[in-house]
């Protein structure tokens, strides 16, 4: 049996930093939610919204059973998203990039996002596709700023994590 570091590999993919740049420009946008119910503090500054929740911002865009959103001087610091029903499918989080690189589309059952610090952290059968390059493992953690991707695997020999990374076009 191999111990637990060997087993879990960490991959590091530099990305364009324009995919920070894009998300920082539409932080001033309108937020629209649809859910079935929500429940809100404003004094503790957080909001629950559950059934078939659909949050958008510009080009980002969260789905899923149910989100958390914590807020901080009126505005979201991080929300959390998750599938509470597997028939419903997992939770996802798309966001639109000006860079070369693509789209990025993340789903797990759990989808953490930090906005202060723009980092994403997916539980649970995590994906995460950019343009054409996919990553696969049951956790995974992205810094958009920094272009660090970080997947994981599950504990246990047959559990292993799936990337397909294209090659960048360039001078032979």
């Amino acid at each position: 049996m191999q111990p637990k570091s060997l087993r879990t590999l960490s991959a590091f993919c530099v990305l364009f930093a324009t995919v920070s740049l894009h998300a920082r420009q539409e932080t001033d946008l309108p937020i629209t939610i649809q859910a079935d119910s929500a429940t809100v503090s404003e004094l503790e500054g957080t909001s629950v919204y559950r059934g078939n929740v659909i949050i958008e911002q510009g080009s980002l865009r969260i789905t899923a059973d149910e989100i958390l959103i914590e807020s901080q001087a009126l505005r979201p610091s991080t929300i959390v998203a998750k599938s509470i029903d597997e028939t419903t499918g997992h939770a996802r989080f798309e966001q639109a990039t000006q860079g070369t690189k693509g789209n990025i589309l993340a789903q797990g059952e759990l989808i953490r996002y930090n906005v202060n610090l723009e980092k994403l952290e997916i539980s649970g059968q995590a994906s995460l596709t950019q343009g054409l390059d996919r990553y696969e493992g049951d956790n995974l953690s992205y810094d958009l700023p920094k272009g660090l991707l970080a997947v994981h695997s599950k504990d246990g020999a047959d559990s292993r994590i799936n990337l397909t990374i294209n090659p960048k076009p360039g001078k032979p």
